[in-house]
């Protein structure tokens, strides 16, 4: 099975959901005049490649951190938005199967 890395670097002024804080990354520190390089990040948990844990939307629901590694490795179906659905994604904007696997990735 192919190994898929669904990543995408963090820039400053990246797409974001509407509403959430903006990625910056701006110099905090240099080596020059401080002795070790080190960069300031601002944004919010959503900004760019992430999972929604169940808490996001459920109350009581698992954190990211209690979800087992296993659970995001394996089989997965990729389900296209339609490039007109905007912020609000339904289900009417994604063509969705009878059967998913466990994994289901959402490109928006």
């Amino acid at each position: 099975m192919p190994v898929i890395d669904l990543s995408h670097p963090l820039t400053t002024g990246m797409p974001v959901y509407p509403g959430d804080p903006g990625v910056v990354i701006a110099p905090a520190l240099t080596l020059e005049a401080d002795g070790a390089a080190v960069v300031k990040l601002e944004m919010g948990s959503h900004a760019g490649t992430h999972i929604d844990a169940p808490s996001h939307s459920i109350p009581g629901g698992r954190t990211v951190d209690r979800i087992p590694f296993e659970m995001l490795v394996g089989t997965a179906r990729v389900l296209r938005a339609r490039a007109e659905a905007g912020a609000g994604i339904g289900s009417a904007d994604l063509a969705v199967p009878r059967r998913l696997p466990g994994i289901v990735c959402i490109a928006t």
